[in-house]
C-alpha cells in the first residue's frame, strides 16, 4: 500500500485541502509580492523619475532658446554699421542670452538639490556625476559666448567664427564671414524666418 494507503477518505481529502490552500497562499504571496514590487517601481518613476526628467527637460529647452539667442546676436553682429538698428538688437539678444544663462543656472541648481535629496540609496549618482558634466559645460559655453559678444562689439567676428560649440553641440556656422556677407547661412532651424521673429528679434 502507499503511503495514503492507510488514510480514511475523509483524511486523503483535508490532505488534499491543506495542500490546496498552502499552494494557494504562496501563489497569493507570490501575487501580492510582485504588486507590491510593482508599486514601489511606479511609486519611484512618478516621485522622482518624472520630476527629474521634467527639470532636465527645462534645462535643455533653456539652453536651446540660449543657442537661438546667440545666434540672432551674430545675425545682428553681421549688419552692425550696415543696418539702422542692428546694434540695438544685438545688444537684446545679448541681454536675453544672459537672462536666460542665469535661469538655466537656477534650473540646474534646482536639478541638482533634487537629485542629492532623492540619492538617499546611491542610486542616483551617476545622474548626478552627469549633471556636473552638464554644468561645466554649460559654464564653458557661456563663457565663451561672453567673448564672442565681446569680439562682435570689437568687429572682430572672423575671430568668432573659430569652433565655438554649445551645450547641444552646435558650432558656429564656418562659413560666416566678417564682410557680413547678408547671404550667410544659418542652420535652418535658426533662421530668423523659420523662428518666426520679428524684425525686433
Amino acid at each position: 500500500m502507499g503511503i495514503l494507503g492507510g488514510l480514511s477518505i475523509k483524511q486523503r481529502l483535508l490532505l488534499f485541502l491543506g495542500i490546496m490552500c498552502g499552494l494557494q497562499s504562496l501563489t497569493t504571496f507570490m501575487v501580492f509580492s510582485g504588486l507590491l514590487r510593482i508599486e514601489h517601481h511606479v511609486a519611484d518613476i512618478a516621485d522622482t523619475n518624472m520630476p527629474a526628467v521634467k527639470r532636465a527637460t527645462a534645462v535643455t529647452e533653456l539652453q536651446l532658446t540660449q543657442e537661438t539667442a546667440f545666434e540672432r546676436a551674430f545675425r545682428y553682429a553681421l549688419e552692425m554699421g550696415k543696418e539702422a538698428g542692428a546694434e540695438q538688437r544685438f545688444s537684446k539678444n545679448v541681454a536675453t542670452f544672459n537672462a536666460i544663462d542665469q535661469e538655466a543656472d537656477s534650473k540646474i541648481a534646482d536639478l541638482r538639490s533634487f537629485l542629492t535629496n532623492a540619492n538617499t540609496d546611491g542610486k542616483y549618482q551617476q545622474y548626478l556625476s552627469a549633471l556636473s558634466s552638464l554644468e561645466s559645460d554649460h559654464k564653458r559655453w557661456a563663457d565663451r559666448a561672453g567673448e564672442a559678444f565681446q569680439l562682435m562689439r570689437e568687429g572682430e567676428l572672423s575671430k568668432v567664427v573659430q569652433p565655438l560649440t554649445s551645450p547641444s553641440g552646435n558650432r558656429v556656422p564656418s562659413n560666416a564671414t566678417e564682410s557680413g556677407d547678408r547671404e550667410w547661412h544659418y542652420p535652418k532651424e535658426l533662421r530668423c524666418r523659420d523662428l518666426a521673429c520679428s524684425d525686433d528679434g
